[in-house]
């Protein structure tokens, strides 16, 4: 059975996350279902989110002080959330408390061939498609995780326009600009949102509500995001956090690692510079037998007792500690088992180890509670004690008992004998 120690759990800890990264890379974003037809989404009461492209809808040359403002984050994208209520036949433009309302059914009422409504200003979410975002996540799923972190939004200037469509009314969500200021029913003016009303939709309901037809812009630089996205923004919920965490503690402790770092650089530098003069002088030698020299080499002799190999530094212990028949190290590995980690006496022992880290935190003692078993196993290890103490005592009772019957009986058999060896001798 395994042994569970405090250092083993929180050896899992880098395998979680190591584990959710992977996921971040490899989940696919398939589109949902709804991503380029979302009338039936919205009228059964579905929130839709658009992600589109800036510079497609706000020019960086408009004169607008409207559109300098919704640029004004400098993110290269901006989310529209959609929705529609069928019991008061409200559409909403943005959440929240920005979002702005309309009745659909009056505006589709409308008996003007062209109206226009003033502007209203939504705020949207804005992101760009770096950072975090891998080069193979959709437009929507990238912007959207970016603002996740960095939580950039812009107040965007929309208009409404009622117009007729081949015999049919829509309505079209656009945005602000001084085209349109200057001309409202300009075909320059690309639509984020078109509603069209559908009346063969609406006599099969069988109610006074309309449907409609929503349609959304068929340049490929405007997405919705994918079925997977809710997944991938919660692995972020936890990443995240967790990246600023580690951020603010190197902030605090990087110089000082950073001092260790270069210290143990230059240990590294001394040690090649040893070890090469160590080669040097053996190489000058004639090159023998490498441990028994280093055991005489005024440079080497002292670590030499600890790095050299057993079979070299101790003649005949392998043999005794394993055997002919490698039966030994199946002894070694049982009673391993048995005993647990064991301390190192030696920096090879860590190679040979086939628990390392156990038996190096063990090795010292500030670090030794790491790899003790955790409280519940040690408390079911002593009642298991207990157990076997208490059944054991019991046992040498019971021995102790039918031995003293044993003893009593002997004695009066042999008095009875002494008795008539006695009698004997009288006669």
């Amino acid at each position: 059975m395994a042994r569970i120690t405090p250092l083993r759990i929180l050896l899992l800890s880098p395998l979680f996350y190591l584990g959710l990264i992977l996921l971040w890379v490899g989940l696919p974003s398939p589109n949902a279902s709804w991503s380029d037809e979302a009338s039936g989404h919205l009228w059964r009461g579905g929130s839709v989110t658009r992600v589109y492209d800036i510079d497609d809808f706000f020019s960086w040359n408009d004169p607008l002080p409207s559109v300098h403002d919704a640029r004004g984050t400098g993110r290269r994208s901006f989310a529209v959330e959609y929705s529609y209520a069928r019991g008061t036949s409200q559409f909403f433009v943005g959440s929240g408390r920005s979002a702005h309302s309309f009745n659909l059914t009056a505006l589709l009422s409308s008996s003007s061939s062209v109206s226009i409504l003033e502007v209203f200003t939504v705020r949207c979410k804005t992101g760009d498609e770096d950072g975090i975002d891998l080069p193979w996540f959709t437009q929507a799923d990238a912007t959207l995780l970016f603002w996740e972190i960095h939580r950039n939004v812009a107040y965007v200037p929309l208009r409404l326009r009622v117009v007729q469509h081949d015999e049919k009314r829509a309505v079209e969500v656009l945005a602000q600009s001084s085209v349109l200021e200057a001309n409202h029913d300009s075909p320059d003016v690309v639509p984020l949102l078109t509603l069209t009303f559908d009346a063969a939709v609406s006599q099969q309901n069988g109610q006074d509500q309309i449907a409609f037809h929503a349609h959304f812009p068929k340049d490929p630089r405007n997405s919705s995001p994918s079925r997977t996205f809710d997944v991938r923004r919660a692995i972020s919920a936890i990443l995240v956090p967790t990246w600023f965490f580690i951020e603010a503690v190197m902030n605090v402790i990087g110089a000082p690692i950073f001092f260790i770092v270069q210290i143990i650089l230059f240990a590294l530098t001394l040690l090649g510079c040893y070890v090469v003069l160590v080669l040097g002088y053996w190489k000058r030698e004639g090159s023998p037998a490498f441990w028994p020299w280093a055991r005489n080499f005024l440079l080497t002799s002292r670590i030499a007792v600890y790095l050299e190999p057993k079979l070299t530094a101790r003649p005949g212990e392998a043999q005794k500690d394993s055997g002919d028949d490698g039966s030994g190290d199946e002894g070694e590995d049982s009673d391993r088992g048995q005993q647990g980690p064991q301390p190192l006496t030696s920096v090879w022992a860590f190679f040979r180890s086939s628990s390392p880290l156990d038996d190096l935190f063990v090795t010292f003692e500030i670090t030794r509670g790491l790899v003790q078993p955790l409280s519940l196993t040690r408390r079911q290890e002593r009642v298991g004690d207990e157990e076997s103490r208490l059944e054991h005592g019991s046992s040498t009772g019971i021995e102790g008992r039918d031995g003293g019957k044993e003893i009593s009986t002997t004695t009066r058999t042999g008095s009875a004998d002494n008795g008539e060896k006695s009698s004997g001798t009288s006669l």
